[in-house]
């Protein structure tokens, strides 16, 4: 776009010289952006116009354009840092969070499978409107499930039953099992000393 244009004039009243300058920047952090630095030099543009680089732009607005390239590369490529950074860690923990969500159901799922030979792999509630419908089992401790399972057999012979009514149970109290397990204690002690 040439410099004398009414349509350039209309944004930029001042002088000739100044938007040509302006200009000349706009395309340079165009290029930079594009990743084509240097494709606009401002000693060539100054040869092509007949005029030294000082008459055209000035020792001062080429130590301008120089310093506000090297402010912009420093915030583009710090920028892009932070970007790779943010990305990869974030994607680092999620990784880490899911390798120990894994560790933790195998774990459950293997111990569970040794001491009643239930797979809870597809585990699928069996009793709609009970307190631990669609949470995972690994939200529950361990021992407390296993305690669970047992106390609940007494109710059932489908051990995966067991398992959805031990996680109701302990939906509500985190430690249901060792409570009844104690209290089942007290009342074996009251029925022996009224003996």
């Amino acid at each position: 776009m040439r410099s004398g244009s009414s349509h350039y004039r209309l944004f930029h009243p001042v002088s000739s010289q100044t938007c040509e300058y302006q200009l000349h920047c706009f395309n340079k952090i165009r290029a930079i952006l594009l990743g084509t630095y240097l494709a606009v030099d401002p000693v060539d543009t100054a040869r092509k116009s007949g005029r030294s680089v000082d008459e055209k732009f000035g020792q001062r607005g080429i130590n301008k354009m120089k310093n506000t390239f090297v402010q912009i590369a420093t915030i583009m490529i710090t920028a892009l840092a932070i970007m790779i950074f943010v990305r990869s860690d974030h994607t680092w923990a999620q990784t880490q969070i899911r390798q120990s969500v894994e560790r933790k159901f195998e774990e459950y799922r293997t111990t569970i499978k040794d001491a009643y030979k239930v797979d809870i792999k597809n585990f699928k509630d069996k009793i709609p409107g009970g307190s631990a419908d669609g949470k995972p089992i690994t939200n529950y401790d361990l021992k407390q499930l296993l305690e669970g399972i047992k106390a609940e057999r007494d109710h059932t012979k489908d051990n995966l039953l067991a398992l959805e009514l031990a996680m109701d149970h302990l939906e509500y109290t985190a430690d249901y099992y060792t409570h009844l397990a104690v209290m089942e204690r007290g009342c074996v002690s009251e029925k022996l000393l009224d003996r």
